[in-house]
């Protein structure tokens, strides 16, 4: 396959260079960032009428082996046959035992309001990892019971400026 030339050379290797200092730094990279990022440079080097199309964009990822790419962290694995066996033979005949009504299931979210994303454009074969994440977050609790006739309101839990202890 035949990769096509870049329109404009110079702003194909400043587009280039910002996004090899931005993965040296492991900041995670969107296609919609790369165009934004073309945009300024395009304004700064004063090319008239310079639009970002898809296609621009594909090719100038053909062209420099850019691959969109999971960032790699933490990772839990459940053991899925010994949650199906606890499921079936503990769980199942204890929740017989009451009505549909009296079940009740909470659970807490929580929202990492200033977390980014974990996906990113990369050179292939480049190895992603993150750097620190942010743990600014927002935690929600939500209930309910079994037969969804009973309902809690949304609890939002937030950091608290000054800490009791």
């Amino acid at each position: 396959m035949k990769l096509t030339q870049a329109r404009d050379p110079k702003l194909d290797e400043g587009v280039l260079m910002w996004l090899k200092q931005a993965r040296g730094q492991n900041l995670p990279i969107s296609s919609n960032l790369i165009k934004e990022k073309a945009m300024k440079l395009a304004e700064l080097m004063h090319i008239p009428d310079f639009m970002v199309s898809n296609g621009l964009l594909d090719h100038f990822k053909k062209r420099h082996g850019i691959t969109f790419k999971t960032v790699q962290g933490e990772a839990g694995a459940v053991d899925s046959q010994s949650l199906l066996e606890w499921q079936q033979q503990v769980l199942r005949p204890l929740l017989r035992q009451f009505s549909v009504d009296d079940v009740f299931n909470l659970d807490e979210t929580g929202l990492f309001w200033q977390l980014l994303p974990n996906k990113t454009m990369a050179f292939r074969g480049e190895q992603c990892t993150g750097g620190k994440k942010s743990k600014q977050r927002i935690t929600f609790l939500i209930g309910a019971n079994m037969s969804r006739s009973e309902k809690f309101p949304l609890l939002v839990i937030g950091a608290s400026k000054r800490s009791c202890l």
